[in-house]
């Protein structure tokens, strides 16, 4: 476990440009949804932005996990077991306590059991090879469904649900094999908003 609490202070961000030319007014307008900040200037196929550091505490669990060092910003606890349990989404929390050492995971990902009305609804589309979605090394499953959910309370995006049926592997993480569908979760490590803004949340 890791505690940080510093002064509030300037720093230089990068924001990476991918696909083509933006201006300046595009970056400044991504720049306030993702954080807040000053633009500063172009560099190669970036943008310099100063933004400032949190002066709130911000806690970090750092380990080792199978196979490699990671490093996780999360939302609360002050041991390591209570660390753990904060980066449980609610929905693994629930099917934990319905049926105990049910739930499977894979370094940030969770995978839970499917109810049969969850199957059934899984069952009337076509699962095809794919990745799970994220920054860093890929996740690839063998079958794969993505389904609409509940619409982003801050953003107004809708969330997808994923399904996920005989092998999941990624190369730091030792390969998981459902014969049955599984529902996968996120942990809920403290992230930026917007998957193009840098910022640590995060890494294996």
């Amino acid at each position: 476990m890791l505690k940080i609490r510093e002064p509030r202070r300037p720093f230089e961000d990068w924001v990476r440009v991918r696909g083509g030319r933006v201006t300046r007014e595009q970056i400044e307008e991504f720049v306030r949804e993702n954080g807040g900040g000053r633009v500063l200037h172009p560099r190669g196929s970036s943008w310099i932005v100063e933004r400032f550091a949190d002066p709130a505490e911000r806690r970090f669990l750092l380990g080792y996990d199978q196979r490699h060092l990671f490093a996780a910003q999360i939302p609360a606890g002050d041991t390591v077991p209570e660390a753990h349990e904060s980066l449980k989404p609610s929905e693994v929390k629930a099917a934990e306590q319905r049926r105990p050492g049910s739930v499977i995971r894979q370094g940030e990902w969770f995978f839970a059991p499917t109810s049969r009305e969850e199957v059934l609804e899984v069952r009337r589309h076509i699962a095809r090879p794919g990745r799970l979605p994220g920054d860093g090394e890929p996740h690839f499953a063998e079958q794969l469904v993505s389904l609409p959910g509940e619409r982003d309370p801050e953003t107004g995006w809708l969330r997808l649900r994923f399904y996920v049926r005989g092998t999941v592997h990624h190369r730091d993480h030792r390969t998981v094999c459902f014969d049955s569908w599984r529902r996968v979760h996120l942990n809920t490590a403290v992230r930026r908003r917007g998957q193009r803004a840098r910022g640590f949340h995060w890494i294996d």
